[in-house]
């Protein structure tokens, strides 16, 4: 059986997992679902169990709010 792709996965923006993310920023996963969930970071829930995937894209943009956040807190 074969199968084809819907969308070219080479150029799609990887997704990471909670546990992946949680290791990308060095803080427990609990945080990042917490971030999650008062809109700090984006996080897209997928499949029946309701699973967050988040864009590596969207960790750095978090990273550049934060960093500049911290420069010239208002």
């Amino acid at each position: 059986m074969t199968y084809t792709a819907t969308m070219d996965v080479s150029k799609a923006a990887p997704l990471l997992t909670i546990s992946e993310a949680a290791e990308f920023f060095h803080v427990h996963a609990n945080t990042l679902r917490r971030w999650s969930d008062v809109g700090l970071l984006v996080s897209y829930r997928i499949s029946s169990r309701g699973d967050r995937r988040l864009f590596r894209e969207d960790l750095m943009r978090f990273l550049t709010d934060y960093n500049a956040y911290r420069e010239n807190p208002q």
